[in-house]
């Protein structure tokens, strides 16, 4: 498919569902095309809500961080984004080695004390490292530094 849209704007102006391996002339694409005020660009699949014409006049979805540069998407949403997948990270690496009946098994005080002495270290390890991650992540001034983040999150019981 070929796209015509204003320079200035970006506004699309004309679609012309032939396929790009035709290689139509701009005037064979649309017979009103100015050159002057027009550009065209090239389009395999569905035109993306925000998008940009890269050096082969092919149009790609803007990326996240252009969204974010351009104020389409704030970083603050995506700082939000980022605390909800951490949690939830945590909390499925915990129940892989440490399941929920445990540790109401350890409130109910049904193990030894050593063993819940263990399990209530590492409630508190994750916790911890939980923290670590948000304070990143409230502190983060571009999308790099999100991706920058590592988790330690505990993968055993600890002592």
């Amino acid at each position: 498919m070929y796209i015509v849209f204003d320079k200035q704007t970006k506004e699309i102006l004309w679609k012309n569902p032939a396929p790009i391996t035709q290689q139509l002339t701009p005037l064979e694409i649309w017979q009103q095309f100015n050159p002057e005020k027009m550009s065209i660009a090239k389009c395999e699949k569905n035109i993306p809500e925000f998008w940009k014409v890269d050096e082969n006049s092919n149009i790609i979805e803007l990326t996240l961080e252009e969204k974010i540069n351009e104020g389409i998407v704030k970083l603050d949403t995506i700082k939000n984004e980022y605390k909800i997948g951490y949690s939830r990270l945590a909390l499925e690496t915990r129940k892989s080695f440490l399941p929920d009946y445990k540790i109401l098994n350890c409130c109910l005080k049904i193990y030894e004390k050593n063993y819940s002495i263990k399990i209530k270290h590492t409630i508190n390890a994750f916790r911890k490292e939980y923290y670590r991650i948000e304070s990143l992540i409230n502190n983060a001034k571009t999308l790099n530094d999100l991706n920058n983040i590592t988790p330690n999150f505990p993968t055993t019981l600890l002592e």
